[in-house]
């Protein structure tokens, strides 16, 4: 599925005329490809060699998840086709997801979200999150913004600008991260996966900001973490898109280097049962995901599995964000209109949507985490849902979850208590 960023903005596929041998797929399917996640005990080999002779193996997304080559214009048919092979759970395109971020109005003198979300009261227990590795997976970062620089997660295993793969991973100078990307030309796709973390488009750099603007260093803004670790998984492009199979081997990364808190500001209108399985596992391994719900409508995906914090945005007034999607899959609100973060130009520019407001969530997981690192995925969920504040009526409600995520609160409540996960999502 091909994800989206969670501004404010629509995602405009360009139409084109496909060659008469070979009908387009649909604008939010990766052309020619399918993904399929195995049963247990089932081989890539083994299943290689039932598929359709037109079909192959493409590349391993995980450890039971393939990406199968198939014919152009036949990428749902060749799935419900290799859905009934023996040793394949689910068989599935592809799909699309977007950023979801808007630029807004000129700079905000201040941080108005600082002061909403009790931040302060939260610094007065712990200010940074250096054991506690934040993955933002976007359009990338800029690596030397002034308040971004010192910032980064560094892979222990690698050498920097060597051009050698010293942890063996198969990623050569995955330093701070790594850039997962199909590029799509003439309805075929190419992976084109780098080491090239440089932001294309600023979304990535405001949401990294967010979490993690460099605090009490005399100059810019402040995010949650003032000392962090973000790990840079670069998975949309300049466009504010990218492939659900890139998301998916960028949360892998994730996992397996470490994070503790994965932060999403993107999404889809579709399920997706390989992506739900993605984010369960990362939740097994005890990594909380955050992700923004989306700027219309109901929750998109991955927000609305249950193991991820669904974030919807709260603006300056402590309602909910006119645009902000709600539905009974919202947990939280944070603030998302106007948010002052750091810019691709190494400067700082506001931006509003649910793309701002998960950060917010994201930051305040870490800091949780740094204070109380024994706190497992579902008692931080429970723990951040108890101790919102809440907007209007007590308890939950469609349009606000459990209100606005409180810093100060989840500080002084989460510490020593077992919060079990809520029912109801």
């Amino acid at each position: 599925m091909h994800l989206s960023l969670f501004c404010l903005c629509a995602l405009i596929c360009a139409a084109a005329t496909p060659a008469a041998a070979a009908p387009a797929p649909p604008p939010d399917i990766r052309p020619g490809a399918v993904l399929v996640r195995l049963r247990p005990g089932a081989s890539a080999a083994g299943v290689a060699r039932l598929l359709p002779p037109d079909a192959a193996l493409d590349a391993a997304l995980a450890q039971d998840m393939l990406s199968v080559q198939v014919p152009v214009g036949g990428e749902r048919a060749y799935a419900a086709r290799m859905a009934a092979l023996p040793g394949v759970a689910v068989a599935q395109p592809d799909h699309r997801l977007a950023a979801q971020a808007l630029p807004d109005d000129p700079l905000l003198a201040s941080q108005w979200a600082i002061g909403q979300i009790h931040a302060a009261e939260a610094w007065d227990v712990v200010t940074s999150t250096l054991d506690v590795p934040i993955a933002v997976l976007d359009t990338g970062a800029q690596l030397d913004h002034p308040d971004l620089a010192g910032q980064l997660w560094q892979n222990p295993g690698e050498a920097a600008g060597n051009g050698l793969d010293d942890d063996g991973n198969g990623l050569i100078d995955d330093t701070s991260g790594w850039h997962f990307y199909h590029v799509v030309s003439n309805f075929q796709s190419y992976a084109r996966d780098d080491a090239d973390l440089a932001d294309p488009d600023g979304h990535g750099t405001h949401v990294a900001g967010i979490i993690a603007a460099r605090g009490d260093n005399g100059q810019g803004t402040s995010g949650l973490a003032w000392r962090a670790r973000l790990m840079v998984l670069r998975v949309l492009d300049a466009d504010r898109s990218g492939w659900e199979s890139d998301v998916i081997r960028g949360l892998g990364y994730a996992v397996e280097h470490g994070a503790r808190v994965v932060n999403m500001s993107l999404g889809f209108d579709a399920p997706s049962p390989l992506l739900a399985d993605a984010v369960a596992q990362a939740e097994a391994r005890g990594v909380v995901v955050v992700a923004a719900a989306g700027n219309s409508g109901a929750v998109l995906y991955p927000a609305a599995y249950p193991s991820v914090l669904s974030v919807g945005a709260s603006d300056a007034a402590g309602l909910r964000a006119s645009f902000s999607a709600s539905g009974p899959r919202l947990d939280l609100l944070a603030p998302g209109q106007g948010i002052l973060s750091t810019w691709r130009d190494g400067g700082f520019y506001a931006m509003s949507g649910t793309s701002m407001a998960a950060p917010h969530v994201a930051g305040v997981a870490a800091l949780v985490l740094e204070r109380y690192p024994q706190t497992t995925p579902a008692q931080l969920r429970g723990c951040l849902l108890r101790s919102a504040q809440g907007v209007g009526a007590a308890g939950r409600d469609d349009d606000t979850g459990w209100g606005i995520v409180d810093a100060g609160a989840a500080l002084r409540t989460c510490g020593g208590q077992v919060f079990l996960p809520l029912l109801g999502r």
